[in-house]
């Protein structure tokens, strides 16, 4: 991983703001959150045991900040306990 710019271990060196250049006009575009291609495999499912607040805006839109076409979640809960069968 890169440093952050400006920082002492950037490329831009000093502690300083970085002097490249970069456009000031704000844009509405960003790419997807992208894991499988991060992790270099088909497809991912993130699970966890409750819908977190961040889950409808990555996987409810299509722009801006959300997750990828082959990314997914599942909200995964124990299923309730089932008797014991005698052998």
């Amino acid at each position: 991983m890169s440093a952050p710019a400006g920082s002492p271990n950037s490329s831009g060196g000093g502690g300083g703001p970085s002097t490249g250049s970069t456009s000031s006009t704000p844009t509405s575009w960003s790419p997807p959150l992208d894991t499988p291609a991060l992790l270099g495999v088909r497809s991912s499912v993130s699970c966890y045991h409750l819908q977190l607040p961040l889950t409808p805006v990555l996987f409810g839109r299509d722009e801006g900040l959300r997750a990828a076409a082959r990314q997914a979640y599942a909200v995964v809960r124990p299923a309730a306990a089932l008797p014991v069968r005698a052998a």
